[in-house]
């Protein structure tokens, strides 16, 4: 598969603006997404959670959580940046092996902030109820609710994938009918009781690799034959944006990210900054927001 964004139409990949997107059709060398939904298979959701689902990332938010009030929460992310941080090997020719490969060399930085966190027994004896106190539709992106919702009716199941630390707290973002097993994360370990956070982390999402690791090991095999759309919004997505048999998106939360996740993917944005979505290569696509991604979707249940 290239890497670079084509933007001629026929077989490129043609940019979708919010004048032309009924109208526009993205070109024949992206696979149908929709094809497997026309005959009859499900539809499903795995997304991402901080920035994706959210307006901010949430670690900050979870930090009130925290009985411990030495040190702050800025002293575990000084720890973490002050960790060894990998390159990317650009001799690595194949984007996803290359990606894989860093998130696996950059999963270190994490456990050991994670261990730091622990030695300090920053969230040991909260209760889990207290989540519930923790700020909700307030930070949701708008338009996630009715993407994700029955009534749109565009994904059969969802699963959340994330680096975040509490099971709980994403849940209550989740659609009623989304159990609490189809939330995977980098969770907060619980008592025997299931009411009070040890103060340990489970250490199973850590990196992008991870994620990688688990969608493959625990949701797909799960999903069967299901049409699979994976959204996220930086680099640790990126392996599960790549992944083949997955329709990839990155979501656009600013600039600066944006730009720096289309750079790993050897891509450019349209001119134009009027674009709803565009393809990327096959099966890897560019959304502005919740609500261009039920345009995609449904563009491609249409066979646009």
């Amino acid at each position: 598969m290239g890497n670079d964004l084509e933007t001629a139409s026929g077989d490129g990949f043609a940019p979708v603006t919010a004048d032309s997107v009924t109208k526009t059709a993205i070109g024949s060398g992206v696979r149908a997404a929709a094809a497997g939904t026309q005959s009859g298979r499900r539809r499903v959701l795995v997304t991402d959670f901080d920035d994706t689902i959210t307006t901010k990332d949430t670690v900050g938010i979870l930090q009130s959580l925290s009985r411990c009030k030495s040190p702050p929460m800025t002293y575990f992310f000084e720890f973490y940046l002050a960790q060894p941080c990998p390159a990317r090997d650009s001799s690595v020719q194949d984007l996803l092996e290359r990606e894989l490969d860093y998130q696996r060399r950059a999963r270190k930085r994490g456990v050991a902030a994670l261990e730091e966190l622990e030695r300090f027994d920053y969230f040991k004896d909260v209760p889990v109820v207290d989540v519930t106190r923790l700020p909700l539709e307030e930070i949701e992106r708008p338009g996630y609710r009715e993407a994700v919702g029955r009534e749109r009716g565009l994904f059969d199941d969802m699963y959340v994938l994330s680096l975040n630390w509490s099971r709980e707290y994403i849940h209550r973002f989740c659609p009623a009918e989304v159990p609490l097993s189809h939330v995977l994360c980098d969770a907060l370990l619980v008592d025997e009781g299931g009411e009070t956070y040890t103060g340990r982390f489970s250490k199973k999402l850590v990196a992008g690799a991870d994620k990688y690791d688990v969608m493959g090991r625990e949701i797909l095999p799960a999903v069967g034959d299901a049409e699979v759309w994976y959204v996220g919004d930086s680099d640790p997505d990126l392996c599960c944006i790549l992944r083949p048999g997955v329709q990839g998106v990155i979501m656009y939360t600013n600039d600066k990210r944006f730009g720096e996740v289309l750079e790993v993917l050897g891509a450019e944005r349209p001119e134009e900054d009027d674009w709803e979505y565009f393809g990327v290569q096959e099966g890897v696509w560019c959304v502005r927001n919740w609500v261009s991604l039920c345009k995609l979707v449904e563009a491609q249940s249409l066979g646009g």
